[in-house]
């Protein structure tokens, strides 16, 4: 199943009509190798992507060339809506593992979205949740020691794999994340990070093989203070709204 499809039919119930327009848009799909530029700064965007496959990161370079992580786009995350306003990013997207990216002309866009009030509503809530995630950001990175931090980050990120489908939750998550890139994301340097990715599994909370792995969700949620509300997970207000099928009306 399409990955954005998948997401938003967590979150409405979409009609047949409005699945097919969705996924019958004419797009590109391309397979990116890790470390692959999507969107650089400043450059004009003008097509919204989709994480297909994969993983990727908002990011912001500073001038002496250290990197910010502003999140991690997961499958099915939507990005960058500012090519709607044919702006200019104010930041860059990279693959951070082998991922298959889907671009899509932003004028069909707007005018299948425009057409199907069910996906206008799941994509408003695909927005809110992306505010709250990065609210949450700034007090994981403002106010958190550094095992709340990464904790927290962790079970974030366990968290919308499962939303999404591509976790199993009675499993340990595994998640391909180096040092550098979780201290690039929680505001430590890798050597911090090192540090108390170590002490972590020392405590039995994560693994360290080939991929960090998640074995105690549980306890990373309680050292990390956890609380979901921020990633809106109650689909029930837009679940119970009635579409129509497609022609641009309430039911």
């Amino acid at each position: 199943m399409d990955a954005l499809l998948a997401r938003l039919k967590k979150y409405a119930e979409l009609p047949r009509p409005s699945e097919a327009a969705l996924t019958g848009m004419s797009h590109v799909l391309k397979q990116m190798p890790r470390g692959k530029t999507i969107i650089s700064e400043g450059e004009v965007i003008r097509r919204i992507h989709v994480i297909q496959k994969g993983w990727a990161i908002r990011k912001r370079i500073l001038e002496d060339g250290r990197r910010q992580i502003i999140n991690f786009l997961l499958p099915g995350d939507i990005f960058d809506l500012q090519a709607m306003i044919d702006s200019k990013s104010d930041h860059g997207i990279e693959t951070i593992t082998l991922s298959e990216v889907r671009s899509i002309p932003t004028p069909e866009f707007l005018s299948v979205v425009s057409a199907h009030p069910a996906l206008s509503s799941a994509l408003w809530w695909s927005a809110v949740q992306e505010e709250g995630i990065l609210r949450e950001h700034i007090v994981r990175v403002g106010r958190r020691n550094a095992i709340e931090r990464i904790s927290h980050l962790l079970f974030e990120l366990r968290r919308r794999l499962i939303l999404t489908g591509n976790a199993d939750p009675d499993e340990p998550v595994a998640l391909p994340l180096s040092r550098q890139l979780i201290a690039d994301a929680v505001g430590l340097s890798s050597v911090h990070v090192s540090r108390t990715v170590s002490t972590m599994r020392r405590m039995g909370l994560v693994s360290t093989n080939a991929h960090l792995r998640i074995l105690d969700p549980e306890s990373l949620a309680s050292i990390a203070g956890f609380d979901s509300h921020y990633l809106h997970l109650d689909a029930r207000p837009l679940r119970n709204l009635q579409f129509s099928d497609g022609r641009g009306s309430m039911a």
